[in-house]
């Protein structure tokens, strides 16, 4: 299972902090996942991302979990350097239209555009773009990490295996052991972790636990 640590962080400093432990972990770790959005998703202001990014691009790929209105998607700060994957949430999407053309438009450039599902969204309501590969299955309410994982999750996640068989899913939110191991059992192939890594005595010890399942 691919497991991709998240950063949640309140300032610049903060965000630096932790990519600067995961930095021992290359190769391993390849591929860091960030939120962005307002308080409390992050205090940190999107124009500041690409500065954190143009530092850490030549060990990471970056992708972002974007909380924003429809009218913040496709930002400069979005395609910041390193940046390889951003999601936006589905139910933010109001012209899809338009989201489709320049979701095939940011691919031509090489980042993939992905959508992000709750937890909490009625299923007969989840309609993908089309050309859609990735989604991330938020399995806890938005906001700080630490949250306990919701096992309505479980539903979303059997319905987007049954429905669109060929996407790939990461879920985010409450992720343990025990967690990932169910969801391994599903077929979801990739998780995002950041309190299970972060509170952890050894970051390192913890990432590898998760990427054992």
């Amino acid at each position: 299972m691919e497991v991709i640590p998240v950063i949640n962080s309140e300032t610049v400093s903060e965000a630096k902090r932790h990519l600067d432990i995961l930095s021992p972990f290359v190769p391993h770790v390849s591929r860091v996942h960030f939120d962005v959005g307002i308080p409390p998703v992050s205090t940190i202001r999107i124009p500041l991302f690409p500065q954190i990014f143009s530092e850490y691009a030549d060990r990471f790929s970056f992708e972002l979990h974007c909380m924003v209105p429809e009218e913040s998607f496709f930002s400069r700060a979005h395609s910041a350097s390193g940046v390889k994957r951003v999601f936006y949430h589905l139910d933010e999407i109001h012209n899809m239209e338009r989201f489709e053309f320049l979701m095939r438009s940011w691919r031509k450039r090489g980042i993939e555009v992905g959508v992000v599902v709750r937890s909490t969204d009625v299923l007969r309501d989840i309609i993908l773009p089309k050309g859609i590969r990735s989604v991330l299955v938020l399995s806890v309410v938005p906001g700080r990490a630490g949250q306990k994982f919701q096992t309505r999750a479980l539903k979303v996640i059997s319905f987007l295996k049954e429905k669109y068989p060929r996407v790939i899913l990461t879920v985010d939110g409450g992720i343990t052991p025990v967690i990932a191991k169910k969801l391994f059992s599903l077929g979801v192939s990739r998780v995002t972790s950041a309190a299970y890594i972060w509170e952890n005595k050894k970051p390192e010890e913890a990432y590898k636990k998760l990427t054992q399942i």
